[in-house]
Protein backbone atom coordinates (compact mmCIF):
# COMPACT_ATOMS: atom_id res chain seq x y z
CA UNK A 1 0.00 0.00 0.00
CA UNK A 2 1.42 3.38 -0.98
CA UNK A 3 1.90 6.07 1.66
CA UNK A 4 -0.89 8.07 0.01
CA UNK A 5 -3.31 5.26 0.85
CA UNK A 6 -1.93 4.60 4.33
CA UNK A 7 -2.58 8.17 5.39
CA UNK A 8 -5.22 10.75 4.63
CA UNK A 9 -5.77 14.44 5.33
CA UNK A 10 -8.79 15.46 7.41
CA UNK A 11 -9.97 18.70 9.03
CA UNK A 12 -8.89 19.24 12.63
CA UNK A 13 -11.70 19.12 15.18
CA UNK A 14 -11.31 21.55 18.09
CA UNK A 15 -11.35 20.88 21.03
CA UNK A 16 -11.57 17.10 20.39
CA UNK A 17 -8.16 16.84 18.71
CA UNK A 18 -6.22 19.02 21.15
CA UNK A 19 -4.85 16.12 23.27
CA UNK A 20 -3.61 14.36 20.11
CA UNK A 21 -1.98 17.57 18.87
CA UNK A 22 -0.26 18.04 22.23
CA UNK A 23 0.89 14.42 22.16
CA UNK A 24 2.63 15.06 18.85
CA UNK A 25 4.12 18.26 20.25
CA UNK A 26 5.45 16.38 23.27
CA UNK A 27 7.40 13.82 21.25
CA UNK A 28 8.74 16.50 18.91
CA UNK A 29 9.69 18.80 21.79
CA UNK A 30 11.65 16.17 23.73
CA UNK A 31 13.95 15.98 20.68
CA UNK A 32 14.23 19.75 20.30
CA UNK A 33 17.54 21.20 21.60
CA UNK A 34 15.67 24.28 22.83
CA UNK A 35 13.42 22.40 25.23
CA UNK A 36 14.49 18.76 25.61
CA UNK A 37 16.45 19.30 28.85
CA UNK A 38 13.30 20.31 30.70
CA UNK A 39 10.70 18.38 28.74
CA UNK A 40 12.50 15.07 29.21
CA UNK A 41 11.76 15.35 32.94
CA UNK A 42 8.01 15.61 32.31
CA UNK A 43 5.66 12.75 31.47
CA UNK A 44 3.49 12.77 28.37
CA UNK A 45 0.34 12.99 30.49
CA UNK A 46 1.70 15.97 32.47
CA UNK A 47 2.65 17.77 29.28
CA UNK A 48 -0.77 17.23 27.72
CA UNK A 49 -2.91 18.07 30.76
CA UNK A 50 -0.93 21.24 31.50
CA UNK A 51 -1.01 22.31 27.86
CA UNK A 52 -4.75 22.00 27.22
CA UNK A 53 -5.75 25.44 28.61
CA UNK A 54 -3.18 27.26 26.48
CA UNK A 55 -4.04 25.24 23.37
CA UNK A 56 -7.75 25.88 23.81
CA UNK A 57 -7.05 29.60 24.04
CA UNK A 58 -4.82 29.46 20.97
CA UNK A 59 -7.32 27.56 18.84
CA UNK A 60 -10.57 29.18 20.01
CA UNK A 61 -9.45 32.68 21.03
CA UNK A 62 -9.86 36.09 19.43
CA UNK A 63 -7.66 35.36 16.40
CA UNK A 64 -8.79 31.77 15.83
CA UNK A 65 -10.73 32.90 12.75
CA UNK A 66 -7.38 33.04 10.94
CA UNK A 67 -6.53 29.38 11.57
CA UNK A 68 -6.66 26.85 8.75
CA UNK A 69 -5.83 23.46 10.23
CA UNK A 70 -5.51 19.92 8.91
CA UNK A 71 -4.39 16.60 10.32
CA UNK A 72 -2.84 13.51 8.77
CA UNK A 73 -4.35 10.30 10.12
CA UNK A 74 -3.34 6.66 9.86
CA UNK A 75 -5.98 5.32 7.50
CA UNK A 76 -7.95 2.44 9.02
CA UNK A 77 -11.07 1.24 7.17
CA UNK A 78 -12.36 -0.31 10.39
CA UNK A 79 -12.48 3.04 12.19
CA UNK A 80 -14.42 6.24 11.73
CA UNK A 81 -12.51 9.38 10.73
CA UNK A 82 -12.81 10.68 14.30
CA UNK A 83 -11.19 7.54 15.75
CA UNK A 84 -8.21 7.30 13.40
CA UNK A 85 -4.80 8.01 14.93
CA UNK A 86 -3.43 11.50 14.25
CA UNK A 87 0.23 11.31 13.25
CA UNK A 88 0.82 14.82 11.90
CA UNK A 89 -0.88 18.20 11.81
CA UNK A 90 -0.45 21.67 10.36
CA UNK A 91 -1.67 25.14 11.26
CA UNK A 92 -1.79 27.90 8.67
CA UNK A 93 -2.87 31.45 9.43
CA UNK A 94 -4.53 33.71 6.90
CA UNK A 95 -3.29 37.29 6.55
CA UNK A 96 -4.98 39.86 8.72
CA UNK A 97 -7.66 41.80 6.84
CA UNK A 98 -6.15 45.09 5.66
CA UNK A 99 -8.92 47.05 7.36
CA UNK A 100 -7.95 45.50 10.70
CA UNK A 101 -4.35 46.73 10.48
CA UNK A 102 -3.36 48.43 13.72
CA UNK A 103 -0.94 51.19 14.63
CA UNK A 104 2.42 50.24 16.12
CA UNK A 105 1.26 51.28 19.59
CA UNK A 106 -1.85 49.10 19.26
CA UNK A 107 0.23 46.17 18.02
CA UNK A 108 2.68 46.62 20.91
CA UNK A 109 -0.19 46.66 23.41
CA UNK A 110 -1.75 43.54 21.88
CA UNK A 111 1.61 41.77 21.95
CA UNK A 112 2.15 42.70 25.60
CA UNK A 113 -1.26 41.24 26.44
CA UNK A 114 -0.48 38.06 24.49
CA UNK A 115 2.75 37.61 26.46
CA UNK A 116 1.04 38.28 29.79
CA UNK A 117 -1.59 35.61 29.05
CA UNK A 118 0.80 33.08 27.48
CA UNK A 119 0.34 29.55 28.80
CA UNK A 120 2.73 26.72 27.94
CA UNK A 121 2.90 23.02 28.71
CA UNK A 122 4.84 21.72 31.69
CA UNK A 123 8.45 21.23 30.64
CA UNK A 124 8.50 24.10 28.15
CA UNK A 125 10.70 27.07 29.08
CA UNK A 126 8.20 29.94 29.16
CA UNK A 127 10.92 32.61 29.51
CA UNK A 128 12.61 31.28 26.38
CA UNK A 129 9.34 31.27 24.45
CA UNK A 130 8.71 34.90 25.45
CA UNK A 131 12.24 35.87 24.38
CA UNK A 132 11.85 34.18 21.01
CA UNK A 133 8.42 35.68 20.37
CA UNK A 134 9.78 39.15 21.11
CA UNK A 135 12.80 38.71 18.85
CA UNK A 136 10.79 37.15 16.04
CA UNK A 137 8.27 39.98 16.00
CA UNK A 138 11.06 42.42 15.17
CA UNK A 139 12.76 40.08 12.71
CA UNK A 140 9.51 39.37 10.86
CA UNK A 141 9.38 43.07 10.01
CA UNK A 142 13.03 43.07 8.98
CA UNK A 143 12.72 40.12 6.62
CA UNK A 144 9.11 40.53 5.42
CA UNK A 145 8.29 44.23 5.71
CA UNK A 146 6.28 46.36 8.11
CA UNK A 147 2.91 45.19 6.83
CA UNK A 148 3.76 41.47 6.69
CA UNK A 149 0.73 40.46 8.76
CA UNK A 150 -1.64 41.68 6.05
CA UNK A 151 0.51 40.50 3.11
CA UNK A 152 1.49 36.93 3.99
CA UNK A 153 -0.05 33.67 5.05
CA UNK A 154 1.89 32.16 7.95
CA UNK A 155 2.75 28.49 8.33
CA UNK A 156 2.43 28.60 12.09
CA UNK A 157 2.96 24.96 13.03
CA UNK A 158 3.86 21.66 11.40
CA UNK A 159 4.65 18.59 13.48
CA UNK A 160 4.81 14.84 12.90
CA UNK A 161 5.28 11.99 15.34
CA UNK A 162 8.93 10.85 15.08
CA UNK A 163 7.89 7.32 14.02
CA UNK A 164 6.14 8.74 10.96
CA UNK A 165 8.70 11.33 9.91
CA UNK A 166 10.50 11.15 6.55
CA UNK A 167 7.42 9.66 4.89
CA UNK A 168 6.42 12.83 3.05
CA UNK A 169 3.50 13.60 5.38
CA UNK A 170 4.74 17.10 6.16
CA UNK A 171 5.17 17.82 2.45
CA UNK A 172 1.58 16.78 1.77
CA UNK A 173 0.28 19.05 4.51
CA UNK A 174 2.40 21.96 3.31
CA UNK A 175 1.00 21.50 -0.21
CA UNK A 176 -2.53 21.40 1.22
CA UNK A 177 -1.92 24.86 2.66
CA UNK A 178 -0.10 26.29 -0.34
CA UNK A 179 -3.04 25.36 -2.55
CA UNK A 180 -5.17 27.64 -0.35
CA UNK A 181 -2.58 30.41 -0.54
CA UNK A 182 -2.42 30.22 -4.32
CA UNK A 183 -6.22 30.21 -4.60
CA UNK A 184 -6.44 33.32 -2.42
CA UNK A 185 -3.85 35.10 -4.57
CA UNK A 186 -5.70 34.24 -7.77
CA UNK A 187 -8.97 35.41 -6.24
CA UNK A 188 -7.54 38.77 -5.16
CA UNK A 189 -4.34 39.47 -7.12
CA UNK A 190 -2.02 42.03 -5.61
CA UNK A 191 -3.39 41.74 -2.07
CA UNK A 192 -1.28 38.80 -0.84
CA UNK A 193 2.43 38.30 -1.54
CA UNK A 194 2.75 34.67 -0.49
CA UNK A 195 3.57 32.65 2.61
CA UNK A 196 6.27 32.56 5.26
CA UNK A 197 7.41 30.49 8.21
CA UNK A 198 10.10 30.38 10.88
CA UNK A 199 11.66 26.97 11.52
CA UNK A 200 14.83 25.13 12.42
CA UNK A 201 17.05 23.92 9.56
CA UNK A 202 15.87 20.36 10.30
CA UNK A 203 12.76 20.92 8.20
CA UNK A 204 14.42 22.99 5.49
CA UNK A 205 14.31 20.26 2.83
CA UNK A 206 10.51 20.03 3.14
CA UNK A 207 10.13 23.77 2.71
CA UNK A 208 12.65 24.12 -0.11
CA UNK A 209 10.95 21.33 -2.07
CA UNK A 210 7.70 23.28 -1.68
CA UNK A 211 9.31 26.36 -3.23
CA UNK A 212 10.26 28.33 -0.12
CA UNK A 213 13.50 30.31 -0.07
CA UNK A 214 15.51 31.16 3.03
CA UNK A 215 15.61 34.93 3.58
CA UNK A 216 17.05 35.28 7.09
CA UNK A 217 18.25 33.57 10.24
CA UNK A 218 18.62 33.95 13.99
CA UNK A 219 20.95 32.16 16.40
CA UNK A 220 19.69 31.40 19.90
CA UNK A 221 21.98 30.42 22.76
CA UNK A 222 20.45 28.18 25.43
CA UNK A 223 22.24 27.22 28.63
CA UNK A 224 25.66 27.78 27.13
CA UNK A 225 25.10 25.19 24.41
CA UNK A 226 26.01 25.58 20.77
CA UNK A 227 23.79 28.30 19.26
CA UNK A 228 20.52 27.00 17.87
CA UNK A 229 19.58 28.32 14.42
CA UNK A 230 16.13 29.37 13.27
CA UNK A 231 15.48 30.33 9.65
CA UNK A 232 12.94 32.53 7.89
CA UNK A 233 11.48 31.01 4.73
CA UNK A 234 9.31 32.80 2.17
CA UNK A 235 7.41 31.57 -0.87
CA UNK A 236 6.12 34.08 -3.39
CA UNK A 237 3.94 33.05 -6.28
CA UNK A 238 5.02 33.78 -9.85
CA UNK A 239 1.59 34.95 -11.00
CA UNK A 240 1.41 37.47 -8.17
CA UNK A 241 4.96 38.68 -8.76
CA UNK A 242 4.10 39.33 -12.41
CA UNK A 243 1.00 41.25 -11.38
CA UNK A 244 3.01 43.39 -8.96
CA UNK A 245 5.99 43.87 -11.27
CA UNK A 246 8.40 41.98 -8.97
CA UNK A 247 11.27 39.86 -10.24
CA UNK A 248 10.76 36.11 -10.12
Amino acid sequence: MSSDLKFKILPVSIPTDIPSILRINYYVTVQDPLHKAKTSLVSESEYISSGIPGAEKQFTGENAFRNRMAKMVLNNPNKSDEDMMIVSYIVWKTPLPAQSAKSESELAAAFAQEIAELQVSEGVDRDLVVRLKTQYRALNKKYLGEDYETRYWELDALATLPTYQRMGLGSRLVKWGLDMVEASIKAKPGEVDGAYLVASPAGSSTYRKAGFSEVGEQFVEVNGQEPYRHCWFVKRFESNQQNSGMDT
